[in-house]
């Protein structure tokens, strides 16, 4: 019964629905340029390609597993023009800034020679999420660092930006998990007949052992 219950449980888990999944909720909060893949029933995987002020043409990805134990995000930045590829991991609630994006620098008008960064907030909860992911570009001005969004109103150019609730999702999944963990646990051991008792007694009815064409 127990092996019938623990495949019943992983085929639900294999034909989980739709709307249970990470990218259902974000697609909606997603540019046209932005596409969402299901890495797993608990992760997901946005790429975007992305026409930076109509000076370069830069990728980035980020990965998501909201509901992991602890929940995080890594990223990575691409870019053919320059050879870039920047992975930046680790990312957890509780994070935000700007991370720049070493070897990749572009001529903004206002800003002059700029760095392009990830500009990136994880707030909250699983249950309540605040997540912005974007590129800025900061540089000097007078001496002084000054980021795009200071000085160019369309930056930073947001790829995820919104508040989001995946608490139904990781409720599931985590009552999924611990179906299957009691389960496997009350299904019965296989085991193999073991003779432990060598004694004449244990033995009878066996018929000795003959080697053929041996001289006594």
């Amino acid at each position: 019964m127990a092996k019938l219950v623990l495949a019943a449980l992983t085929l639900a888990m294999a034909a989980a629905p739709a709307w249970a999944s990470i990218c259902s909720v974000l697609n909606s909060h997603l540019p046209s340029h932005c596409h969402c893949s299901d890495t797993s029933r608990i992760g997901a995987s946005v790429k975007c390609g992305v026409d930076f002020l109509h000076l370069d043409n830069i990728g980035v990805q980020a990965d998501f597993a909201p509901c992991a134990m602890p929940a995080h995000m890594s990223l990575a930045v691409t870019d053919s023009k320059f050879h870039v590829h920047h992975t930046i991991a680790g990312l957890t609630f509780g994070k935000e800034g700007n991370y720049p994006i070493p070897g990749l620098s572009l001529h903004i008008p206002k800003l002059g020679n700029a760095g392009v960064q990830v500009a990136f907030q994880l707030q909250g909860s699983a249950k309540a999420a605040q997540v912005k992911v974007g590129l800025d570009a900061c540089g000097s001005i007078a001496g002084h660092k000054v980021c795009g969004s200071k000085v160019i109103s369309k930056l930073p150019l947001w790829l995820i930006s919104g508040k989001f609730s995946f608490g139904h999702i990781c409720s599931a999944y985590e009552a999924d998990m611990l179906a299957m963990a009691e389960a496997a646990a009350s299904a019965p051991m296989p085991f193999a007949p073991v003779i432990t008792d060598m004694s004449p007694s244990s033995l009878d009815g066996f018929a000795p052992l003959v080697a053929e064409g041996l001289d006594a």
